[in-house]
C-alpha cells in the first residue's frame, strides 16, 4: 500500500516521467514531509574550530596590572582611614566621658550645693518657733543640700512637738535653705491652775492636751480667743471629759446678755461658770449638766435685772433654780424668782 508521500510525488511528476521512469527535469520534486515526532537536529559543534583569542600586548597587560594595583592600594588606604576614624571616635568618646565624670564630680562636691548655714524658713506656725527647730536642723549643716533627708527631719519634728499636725520639708537652692511648712493642731481652750495665774500651763486640742512647757506662749496668739478652763494639773482628761467641757463652754458662750469668762472645773462635783455679771453654779459634771445649763437661757433677762442684789445663781438641782442674794440686800421686785 502506497503511502501518502508517494502519491504526492507521483502527482508532482509528468505522465512521461511516470511511464518511462525518467525524471522530468522541468518539474521540481516536492520536498519530503517532515515527521512531527522527529526531533530537530542540533548542529554539531564538536568539529567547529575554536574562537580565535585576541592576544594582548605586554604594554596592555602592564597597564591592567597597574590599574588593579592602584585599585587595591586605594581600597587599603580607605580601610586604614576608616579604622583610624573609628579609633579616633572611640578615643574622643572615652575622653568626653572622663571629662563629663570629672565635671559631674566637681559639681557635686562644689560648695554651692552645701547646706553651710542653718538657714530655714518656717511657715504657717503659731506656737512653734524657729529656735525650737534649730537643734533638729543643726546635724544637717555642712552636708550637701541633696543629702538632707527631708522625710526623716519631718518625722523628727512631728514626734518632738505634739502641737504639730502635719509638716513638710522642702529644699531650696540659691541660696541653699530649707522650707518647713507645718500645720498645728487648732486648740479650743486654755487650761489654768487658778484665776490668778496669768499664763496657761496647757492647751486643749481635739483629741488631746498640749503641755506648754518649752513653748513661748503669748497672749492673743490665737484669734478668736480660746475658752478658759480652770483644772488641776493631775486631772485625767479623757475624751469624754473634754467633750463635755467643750459643750458646756460653748453653751455658756452663747447665753444672750451674759458675758462668759471661764469655767471652774477644779472640782468636778461643783462646776462653776463665771460670767462678768454673776457666777453660775452648775453642779456635778454628769450627763445632765447640759440640760441644767439650758435653763439659764430664759433667766438671763431677769438675772440682768437683779444682778446688783444677786450673789450667784444655783443650777445644781434638777427641779429648781435658786437665786442667792447678797447679804443685807433686799430685792425690790414684785415677783421674786427665787424658786422655779
Amino acid at each position: 500500500m502506497d503511502s501518502p508521500g508517494s502519491d504526492n510525488s507521483k502527482q508532482a511528476q509528468s505522465v512521461f516521467s511516470a511511464r518511462s521512469g525518467i525524471q522530468d527535469l522541468l518539474v521540481k520534486p516536492a520536498p519530503p514531509e517532515e515527521d512531527a515526532s522527529a526531533k530537530p537536529e542540533t548542529p554539531d559543534t564538536s568539529e567547529q574550530p575554536p574562537a580565535r583569542r585576541v592576544k594582548k600586548s605586554k604594554r596592555q597587560i602592564e597597564r591592567v596590572k597597574r590599574r588593579h594595583m592602584s585599585y587595591l592600594q586605594e581600597r587599603r588606604a580607605q580601610k586604614r582611614r576608616q579604622v583610624l576614624f573609628q579609633r579616633v571616635r572611640k578615643l574622643f568618646k572615652l575622653c568626653f566621658a572622663v571629662l563629663l565624670a570629672i565635671l559631674l564630680w566637681e559639681a557635686i562636691q562644689s560648695p554651692v550645693w552645701r547646706y553651710a548655714k542653718p538657714e530655714f524658713n518656717l511657715k504657717d506656725n503659731h506656737l512653734l518657733q524657729k529656735e525650737q527647730l534649730a537643734p533638729l536642723i543643726k546635724p544637717w549643716v555642712g552636708k550637701p543640700l541633696y543629702a538632707v533627708d527631708t522625710g526623716k527631719l519631718a518625722e523628727q519634728i512631728k514626734q518632738k512637738f505634739r502641737i504639730v499636725d502635719k509638716v513638710f520639708v522642702r529644699r531650696q537652692a540659691f541660696p541653699n535653705r530649707l522650707d518647713i511648712i507645718l500645720s498645728e493642731k487648732q486648740p479650743w481652750a486654755e487650761v489654768y491652775l487658778s484665776e490668778k495665774h496669768p499664763r496657761p500651763y496647757a492647751l486643749l486640742v481635739p483629741g488631746g492636751v498640749i503641755d506648754l512647757r518649752g513653748y513661748a506662749y503669748r497672749a492673743n496668739t490665737y484669734q478668736p480667743a480660746l475658752e478658759k478652763i480652770l483644772l488641776p494639773p493631775k486631772t485625767k482628761l479623757t475624751p469624754e471629759l473634754m467633750r463635755a467641757l467643750r459643750e458646756i463652754t460653748w453653751q455658756a458662750r452663747h447665753v444672750k446678755g451674759l458675758h462668759f469668762m471661764y469655767l471652774d472645773a477644779r472640782n468636778q462635783r461643783q462646776l462653776v461658770l463665771r460670767f462678768q455679771e454673776i457666777p453660775v453654779i452648775l453642779g456635778k459634771l454628769n450627763n445632765r449638766a447640759n440640760t441644767r445649763l439650758e435653763r439659764l437661757f430664759p433667766l438671763a433677762p431677769k438675772i440682768l435685772e437683779l444682778r446688783e442684789g444677786l450673789e450667784s445663781v444655783d443650777l445644781r438641782w434638777e427641779e429648781q433654780v435658786t437665786f442667792h442674794k447678797k447679804p443685807n440686800v433686799e430685792l425690790s421686785v414684785s415677783n421674786k424668782p427665787s424658786v422655779h
